[in-house]
């Protein structure tokens, strides 16, 4: 003999599915790494991007030299630190103007770097786009 489930037990059922379903659709969900910026578009949460490894640190602990693979375009009193190889911050820099070929050129502003840390990047799409003045301006690619 089959057994039959109440219609009013379906009914209870059904409509506690679609009472669960909506509250949870309806729910807005806000990421942490998403925040509004004053102009009403969503901006990505500032990342670390790799530099490069730190290739010569001056002996009296004044500047350290980066070789930069990266094309990406480090401005000059732009903040990087530096990561020893078990991953603790070992340094603060701030670049300099000087460039020679792939190096870059950063005065230590705290910390103890050491030849072979990863030099890392802040980097934020929302200071990049509020750069640039003018989107109709001329842009020279290199």
């Amino acid at each position: 003999m089959r057994k039959t489930i109440p219609t009013y037990l379906r009914l209870a059922t059904g409509i506690a599915a679609i009472v669960l379903l909506t509250s949870c659709a309806s729910k807005e969900k806000e990421s942490p790494a998403a925040e509004e910026d004053p102009l009403g578009g969503v901006s990505a949460a500032p990342m670390k991007l790799p530099v490069g490894p730190v290739h010569f640190v001056h002996p009296d602990g004044e500047f350290v030299l980066i070789r930069s693979g990266s094309r990406m375009a480090i401005q000059e009193g732009q903040e990087i630190t530096t990561y020893a190889p078990d991953g603790r911050p070992s340094a603060r820099l701030t670049v300099s103007p000087a460039r020679k070929g792939p190096f870059l050129v950063a005065d230590i502003v705290e910390g103890v770097p050491s030849v072979g840390d990863q030099a890392l990047v802040v980097h934020s799409l929302q200071r990049e786009l509020a750069g640039s003045s003018d989107e109709n301006e001329v842009q020279v690619l290199e």
